[in-house]
This record gives structure tokens, C-alpha cells and sequence, in this order.
């Protein structure tokens, strides 16, 4: 049993001795195989004589530091990329050397549980710019550690430099393109803290679009330049959450015309060095937001209008999914974020205060300024608003005719939403059975080729008769078309129009007169155009209004008699409607008959008591009154009443006789 685990020992020993060589090519040595580490590093150094003064301790926690003075490379062109690894994860390596070389990997930390562990630090220093240098296929990743470069760090193509929540400190950055051109290479600051170099922190350029940057959380402080831009054709980048306004210069563009987005950045005022109208720049912050209803219900199909601060259009009518959400955002890199501004080389567009505004169909209108300058997240509530009749949009969107005050509105409400602009008020609004056109003029047209249309002055509906009371400003006009009736009152430019409707089921021609309370002054009148039954029609109120307002007057004629028919028409109503008048003050012609035939009975009788009393100069009655009689069913005549009121006349002297006759 103890050969055989002397064996496997054996086996091992060899396994390990084969995953890992140094050789020496032009005093550099040259580390091979997946196995590389420190220890071997230090001991090929002084075993093959390279360099001197090489350093190696162990420190408490079993954690290592090593100071190699004599040029490195990891791996080769046969051993390049995952075929040649050094691990140097809990340890703390300098490098003074006048090379780095890397064609392989060179790994220290890991990332457990979404957090960097077991890192160390990590310092090359002694090289000249390009010096440290990843060749095709390299690879750096390191985590949690502290690093420093003294001058420039080259990357080739397909590599992949990698800094997970690290404290970096390149005295002139990695780069991707100072004199080459690299291609498909990966470089990531994430949650890195970049910091306190002479010149330029971070390099974000390079000379094609194969190449991907990541910088996530990122700080970049004390430094002269945060980060160097390139041409924005082959790079774009979008930065998150960085801090980087301890910086003398947030940017320096002067690799080619920029194009850099900033998303929750420490700052809203940008620092440039040598940059011109060509280098653009965003500062954006994210912004999400739900629509929702008293209830803190989502409503869908919320039309959506934003402008910024420079009154460019950043929604435009856009409309709220089935959360509730708001649509149509510009998104970068999966985020949605409205603009704080944006540069011009050194010039800024301020965009910060927002105007934010919403239409939904059941719900009021609501706009409000809101500011820019940090993440933000919320919710909109919109009001119900009472005033539509029909809840479905849909059934609304549907309507042929356009006949009522409630369809009116409703169909108003949606057509705003379908093209909403931002507007803080309804098209029209509606009290009761009256319409409020808020200064449009309005046409009702018979024959309009859709049931509703609006063109920002003239809103245009299709009815044959349209019910209900209309109102607009003094500089606007209310018109019928190709046969159109409104049964409504109105007031527009041409003054106060009242409509009246009175239904007295009679066939007499009547006559209806509109009187002024104040003068007694006759305002109109149907006068030669008497009317039966019903009278539809308007009379343009006086202007000033009557104190005691307007009556109206049913009647025989204009010459004579008291009306059949008295109302006040209340000032404050544009339609007066009385479908149940009662002609009060008139008779049928058979009782003026029945009242004429008593009245000569009455006659009758007091001549016979006048003759009674011997009174001289008797003389028969003579009854010669001309009477109208047509048919006794008929209505009352005004002949009949002139006739019956000289009889009573007669009647009052004949009595007035006998009286004194009985005195005496």
C-alpha cells in the first residue's frame, strides 16, 4: 500500500514539473504552461542568473510578496492565451523590469458569490510606454486588488484586461490603438477605482468597432484626464454610475471626433480639454415610470408626451403598455434615461426641466415640470374624469353621428388622445347640456365626411340635428351646414342666441312674441308667420341683457288681448323648453255663444222689471250684436269678445236704472 501512494506521489511530481517551464530568450524569461507560479518565477530568476536583488516573503495569512527586477513574458506564441496561466491570487507582486510581457494569462482574485476574492496587488514599473504589454490572445484579469502601471499598457488583438473592484493606478492608461491597430479586444474597469495619474485614466478609443468596453461603477479620481475619447464611428462608449468629477478633465477628445453618453454620472457640468463642436456629449440619468389610476390601478393606452428643457420632443404620443408603463424612452445599453444635456464640444444644450404630460380617455389630463439631474423612478396618478358618458374609447372611435351633448365630449376626449401634443386642456368641455368650444368655431354639417374632425381652430361634426346647447368665444362662430338643425341655444360672435321650443297641441295660429321685461319693448316676433301646435326658433338676446329678464308670449295677435301664454325665460339658460303649455287666458267659441245667449236673457229680464216700474219711455230690447259663429268646438273669437263686452256694457246701464228707479 505505501508503494503504490509513493507512486502516485511520483506521478504527480512529474504532472506538476510538466505544466510548467522557464526558459531565458534575450535575457527575458519566458514562463510556459498552466501551471506557472511565483515561486517558480523567483527560482528560474536566480537559478538562470537573470537580473538581481529579487525579493520573496511570506506574510501572515500564508499570503506572499515577490519583487522580480528582470523582464517577464508569460507564455509564447505556442503557448499563448489559457495554455499558459500564472495564478498569482493572494499575492503581492512588483515587476521592475524594462518588459511585461504577456502572451498567455495572468490571473490573480477570483470572483465568489458575485464579490471579488482572494486578490492581492499587482505593480509593473521600470517600463517605458507600450512596455507592459498584452500580445494576441493575452489575457489579465484580476479582482479585488491593487494595481499599478507606471507608463502606457499596450493590448493587442483578442485580448481580454480585465479589473474587477480593483484600485488602479496607470500613470497613462491602457491602450488599444496608439500607432496600431488592435481588433476584438476586451477591456474592463467594472467597479474599479481608477485613480491619480498624471495624464489619462482611462483610454476609450481605438481604431475599428471590434472592440468592447465595459465600465460599470467605475471611478476615475485625481486624475489629469478621466478618459481619453477616440473617433465615435469606431467606438460609442456608454458609461454607467461613473465618478470620475475629481478629475481635472472629465474628457479629452482629441483622438478623432467623439461621442461619448454619460448615465448617472457625479457631475452635470462637463469638463473638456481639446474639444470642438465635433465631440459630442450626454449626460443622461435613467427614469422609469407607471401610469395609474386613484386606485393605484395601471391604465394601458395612456397617451404619453414629454419635452425637455430645449422644447425638443422626447415622447411623442406614445402610449402605456398593460403595466402601465411608459414607452418609447431612448435607451441606452438597456437603459431607459431621459437627457440632463448634452455638449458640443465645450457648448452646452441644456435639457434638465422636463414637462411632462398624459392623456387617457377615462381619466383628466395632467402635465407637470419635473427636473433631470438624478436616477429617477415614479408614478403618475391620473384623475377620473366625470364628464365622459361612454367608457368604452372603442364604442366612442365608433360613432356615425355626433347628435348629443354626451357624444360631443366623449368623441372630443378620444380624438385628443389618438393625437395628443402635450395639450393641458380638453378640445371642448361640457356643463350639463351645454357645450363649452373653448374659442373654436363649430360646424354642424349634415353631409361632413367623418363624424368628428378638428384642425386646431374649427372642430367639425356630422348630425341632422344636434341637441344641445353650444358655447364659444366672442371671436368665433357656431354655423349649420347642408341642412344641419341645431336644437340648442348658442353664443358666439354674433352675440347670445336663445332657442326655445314650446309644444301647446292646439292647430290655432297662434302667434309667439319675445318681449324685453326692462322697456316692455317687443324683441321679435312670428308676427305674419303665425304658428300651430309647436314653435321652434331662437331670439338673439339684447345686449346689455334685460335686468328683468325675457318673456315670452303666446297669443292671438300683437293688436289686442291679454296672452294665452306668459313665461320668463330665465337669463342664465340658453334653451327654454316647455312641451306641456297650457293655454290658460283663452275660451272655446261654444261657451262665447252660451255666454252671449245669457247675456240677452239677462236683457230680457231687466227691461221686464224696468217695465214693471212703470218706468216711462219703455222700449223693447233690441239685441243687434253681430256674432261670429262658425264652429261652436272652434276656439274663442276676438269678435265675440267685443261683442259680449258691449253687452255687458248695456247690461251695466239697464241695471243702473232700475236701481235708481227703486230709490225713487
Amino acid at each position: 500500500m505505501k508503494k503504490v501512494i509513493c507512486t502516485i506521489i511520483v506521478l504527480l511530481s512529474v504532472l506538476y514539473s510538466y505544466s510548467q517551464t522557464y526558459t531565458v530568450d534575450n535575457g527575458t524569461l519566458v514562463c510556459t504552461g498552466t501551471g506557472i507560479t511565483s515561486d517558480g518565477i523567483y527560482d528560474a530568476l536566480i537559478s538562470n542568473g537573470i537580473g538581481s536583488g529579487h525579493f520573496r516573503e511570506t506574510l501572515a495569512g500564508n499570503k506572499k510578496t515577490y519583487v522580480f527586477n528582470a523582464p517577464i513574458r508569460i507564455g509564447n506564441d505556442a503557448n499563448s492565451g489559457s495554455s499558459s496561466v500564472w495564478n498569482c491570487s493572494n499575492q503581492h507582486i512588483k515587476i521592475n523590469a524594462a518588459s511585461f510581457q504577456i502572451y498567455g494569462s495572468v490571473l490573480q482574485g477570483n470572483i465568489t458569490g458575485g464579490q471579488s476574492a482572494d486578490g492581492g496587488s499587482f505593480s509593473v514599473v521600470g517600463t517605458a510606454n507600450d512596455s507592459f504589454r498584452l500580445f494576441s490572445n493575452g489575457i489579465f484579469r484580476v479582482y479585488g486588488s491593487a494595481l499599478y502601471a507606471q507608463n502606457r499598457i499596450r493590448v493587442d488583438n483578442n485580448c481580454e484586461f480585465k479589473t474587477i473592484d480593483c484600485d488602479f493606478q496607470p500613470e497613462d492608461g491602457v491602450s488599444l490603438s496608439d500607432g496600431w491597430a488592435s481588433s476584438n479586444s476586451t477591456i474592463s474597469y467594472d467597479r474599479t477605482r481608477v485613480h491619480h495619474t498624471t495624464a489619462v485614466g482611462v483610454k476609450l478609443y481605438a481604431a475599428n468597432n471590434t472592440n468592447t468596453f465595459s465600465l460599470n461603477a467605475t471611478k476615475v479620481e485625481g486624475c489629469k484626464y478621466a478618459f481619453q475619447l477616440g473617433n465615435g464611428n469606431n467606438l460609442t462608449p456608454i458609461l454607467k454610475d461613473v465618478e470620475i468629477n475629481s478629475c481635472e478633465f472629465h474628457i479629452v477628445p482629441n483622438q478623432g471626433n467623439a461621442n461619448i453618453v454619460f448615465v448617472n454620472p457625479d457631475f452635470t457640468t462637463l469638463r473638456a480639454n481639446s474639444a470642438d463642436a465635433n465631440d459630442i456629449t450626454t449626460i443622461a440619468f435613467r427614469y422609469t415610470a407607471k401610469v395609474l389610476d386613484a386606485a393605484n390601478l395601471p391604465i394601458e393606452n395612456a397617451s404619453c408626451y414629454y419635452i425637455d428643457g430645449n422644447s425638443n420632443i422626447v415622447l411623442n404620443n406614445t402610449f402605456t403598455d398593460a403595466a402601465g408603463n411608459i414607452t418609447g424612452l431612448v435607451n441606452y445599453d438597456g437603459e431607459t434615461c431621459l437627457q440632463n444635456s448634452t455638449y458640443a464640444g465645450n457648448t452646452k444644450t441644456d435639457r434638465q426641466n422636463h414637462i411632462k404630460s398624459f392623456a387617457s380617455y377615462l381619466h383628466n389630463l395632467k402635465s407637470e415640470p419635473f427636473v433631470v439631474n438624478k436616477d429617477i423612478s415614479e408614478n403618475i396618478i391620473l384623475s377620473n374624469d366625470i364628464l365622459i358618458t361612454e367608457p368604452s374609447k372603442a364604442i366612442t372611435n365608433a360613432y356615425t353621428e355626433i347628435e348629443t351633448t354626451a357624444k360631443f365630449y366623449d368623441r372630443a376626449k378620444a380624438f385628443l388622445v389618438d393625437n395628443y401634443k402635450g395639450e393641458t386642456a380638453t378640445i371642448i368641455t361640457k356643463n350639463d347640456n351645454t357645450i363649452d368650444a373653448k374659442g373654436h368655431n363649430v360646424i354642424i354639417d349634415a353631409t361632413a365626411a367623418t363624424p368628428f374632425a378638428f384642425d386646431g381652430s374649427t372642430i367639425t361634426i356630422k348630425a341632422n340635428v344636434y341637441t344641445g346647447n353650444i358655447i364659444t368665444s366672442t371671436s368665433a362662430t357656431i354655423t349649420t351646414k347642408n341642412g344641419a338643425l341645431l336644437e340648442g341655444g348658442y353664443s358666439d360672435s354674433s352675440g347670445i342666441n336663445k332657442f326655445v321650443h314650446l309644444d301647446w297641441n292646439d292647430n290655432t295660429q297662434l302667434e309667439v312674441s319675445f318681449v324685453n321685461n326692462d322697456d316692455d319693448s317687443l324683441i321679435t316676433s312670428t308676427g305674419a308667420s303665425p304658428t300651430t301646435k309647436v314653435y321652434k326658433g331662437f331670439f338673439l338676446l339684447p345686449t346689455p341683457a334685460p335686468t328683468n329678464g325675457v318673456s315670452v308670449e303666446i297669443s292671438f295677435s300683437t293688436a289686442g288681448g291679454s296672452p294665452l301664454y306668459e313665461s320668463i325665460i330665465p337669463l342664465k339658460d340658453l334653451s327654454f323648453i316647455n312641451l306641456k303649455v297650457l293655454l290658460d287666458n283663452r275660451g272655446t267659441e261654444e261657451n262665447q255663444l252660451e255666454m252671449l245667449y245669457l247675456y240677452k236673457k239677462l236683457l230680457v229680464k231687466t227691461e221686464a222689471i224696468k217695465n214693471s216700474l212703470s218706468i216711462t219711455n219703455n222700449t223693447n230690447v233690441s239685441l243687434t250684436e253681430t256674432i261670429t259663429n262658425t264652429n261652436s268646438a272652434a276656439s274663442a273669437t276676438l269678435e265675440n269678445q267685443e261683442a259680449l263686452i258691449r253687452l255687458l256694457k248695456r247690461l251695466l246701464s239697464k241695471i243702473t236704472a232700475n236701481r235708481e228707479s227703486l230709490k225713487n
